[in-house]
């Protein structure tokens, strides 16, 4: 992480307080803050922020960044080391100083959206990168459990109280349940095996649904049907 000046004058700023913004300077001294003073005087070599926002740093906790630069477009993938610091060099510049990077834990092993896993490398990587001082801001383990997928329980348990995970958060992307649309399939229910273009494949956890008509088979409350689908991974109620 980079460390900031010694001493540094912030004048003309926007202030984010804790209560109230204001036009202002702040004086910092060893990398805190010392004092804060309202008005739009520029003392001697102060730096002239001219009317920008100095705020506390934002803490992301939900990020998928890191994904997309793992991976940017389908079959399409990126070296680890240069895709996490792309992202932190990105959120540096959004005001971002904490991120809990959300990585997706499950795999999907076969089928039309086969995804392998990639989370416990990455928990291996960022710390190593951070110990380096490569990276910009604090970076640790937002764990996105897919229930949807083949291997959560195994993959789960490669992690220990030793990885700094933050957060696991239990995700629901199986086709038909909010916010993946439901797909319909005119005329009613296919009792043959589905085609491709009659699928629904969530593009988050990869799951693959086969088509439905209204009144289809699917658990209660989900816009989903079994008829010739392929239910890999879905949890059955």
């Amino acid at each position: 992480m980079t460390e900031p000046p010694a001493n540094l004058i912030l004048a003309n700023a926007r202030l984010v307080l804790a209560g109230e913004g204001v036009t202002g300077c702040q004086w910092l001294r060893g990398g805190v803050i010392a004092a804060v003073d309202s008005g739009s005087r520029i003392p001697a070599a102060a730096v002239d922020c001219d009317g920008d926002l100095v705020l506390p740093g934002l803490v992301e906790l939900h990020a998928d960044n890191l994904e997309w630069h793992i991976q940017p477009r389908p079959g399409v993938g990126r070296p680890h080391a240069a895709a996490i610091l792309a992202h932190d060099a990105e959120l540096a510049g959004a005001g971002i100083t904490s991120v809990f990077d959300a990585i997706r834990v499950g795999s999907i092993l076969t089928g039309l959206a086969r995804h392998d896993g990639y989370a416990r490398p990455l928990a291996t990587e960022v710390p190593a990168l951070r110990a380096t001082g490569a990276l910009k801001i604090s970076h640790r383990l937002h764990l996105r459990a897919e229930i949807c997928s083949d291997t959560l329980p195994e993959d789960l348990a490669e992690f220990s109280p030793a990885d700094d995970v933050g957060i696991v958060s239990l995700m629901d992307h199986t086709p038909g349940a909010a916010p993946i649309p439901r797909y319909w399939q005119t005329g009613g229910l296919c009792d043959g095996a589905p085609s491709v273009d009659q699928r629904s494949v969530c593009r988050s956890c990869g799951a693959v649904a086969g088509p439905v008509g209204p009144g289809g088979g699917g658990p209660p409350g989900r816009g989903f049907g079994r008829s010739g689908a392929d239910w890999r991974g879905l949890g059955q109620p």
